[in-house]
């Protein structure tokens, strides 16, 4: 039995005001593509003010969910929904079944694939399931995301996917995510903080590394903590090669890049929140990164095999 009726509870009132300032950020608006393969992940760590994952865009942003790309079309002259049309539009694509219906999509085996056992899906691709206040968000018959989930300080949020498939949530700051794992019940879904993201920088050595040096320089870390910075430096990674006294330390790369910009910045995130759709084309801030690498003594160079 289909049900698009939008949750009403008093607890989900009174969670309303933090679960939304997570939810601008991770939300899913209008036209849904079809499926792409790969990890193509989550939203940055930007302020929860600033619309959907990323920087506002001016006609329209690029949303990344593990195996998924969403689009969101923004009015040139309204580039930000409110409350409401937000949740309107998840429902819309979302439709909402009983948890206990038949499942109006699956795998089916393709007679037609090159690969031996390969599967196709068949039917509806998105909807969701109430689990008391919390509502589950479904892709191709799993669980991506979950709104109003139940957080360990007894509040409630957004709960989604990074690149990696590891569930997340936003943390108080709205700058740090916090990895951990999901559980769900028929009468709620319960996120618990687990083992956090950690990076160990490689040593800097007699060889030129690029990704040794930056990770120990308190100056170039600092300035990466601002997102505009952090977007210029994915961008220059992604495109040039880096030489130091004529030897390579660099070779560009986007998934590389992102991992690195993502490690860097200590905040939670994954690749999957610059690549492939992230980067910057402020000159202010390009010309500062690349300030920053020469005062390195890094030299970059595009285009060199």
């Amino acid at each position: 039995m289909l049900s698009r009726v939008p949750p009403t509870s008093s607890s989900i009132t009174a969670a309303r005001a933090s679960h939304w300032a997570g939810f601008r950020r991770l939300t899913v608006n209008h036209a849904i593509s079809a499926p792409i393969r790969g990890p193509h992940g989550v939203q940055r760590g930007a302020p929860p003010q600033q619309n959907v994952f990323t920087r506002p865009r001016p006609k329209a942003d690029i949303c990344r969910y593990t195996h998924w790309v969403f689009v969101i079309e923004i009015s040139p002259m309204k580039n930000k929904l409110s409350d409401e049309e937000q949740q309107a539009s998840l429902d819309k694509n979302f439709p909402f079944i009983e948890q206990n219906a038949e499942l109006p999509g699956r795998w089916v085996p393709d007679t037609l694939s090159p690969i031996p056992g390969g599967k196709t899906w068949h039917g509806q691709k998105h909807w969701s399931t109430r689990h008391g206040d919390a509502v589950v968000r479904w892709g191709l018959g799993e669980p991506y995301r979950i709104d109003f989930a139940l957080y360990p300080d007894q509040s409630r949020g957004v709960v989604q996917k990074n690149g990696y498939g590891r569930w997340r949530r936003l943390a108080k700051n709205a700058r740090n995510w916090i990895h951990g794992t999901i559980q769900i019940n028929t009468a709620d879904v319960v996120f618990r903080d687990g083992e956090q993201l950690i990076y160990t920088p490689p040593q800097i050595t007699s060889v030129p590394d690029l990704e040794a040096d930056l990770a120990h320089d308190a100056g170039f870390l600092e300035a990466l903590q601002d997102d505009g910075f952090a977007d210029a430096t994915y961008e220059i990674l992604k495109r040039d090669h880096f030489y130091r006294s004529g030897l390579p330390g660099w070779r560009p790369g986007g998934a590389s890049s992102a991992r690195l910009v993502a490690d860097l910045r200590g905040l939670g995130e994954c690749f999957s929140d610059w690549h492939p759709w992230g980067g910057s084309r402020d000159e202010t801030h390009l010309r500062s990164v690349l300030a920053h690498l020469a005062g390195m003594g890094w030299e970059a160079k595009q285009d060199q095999e």
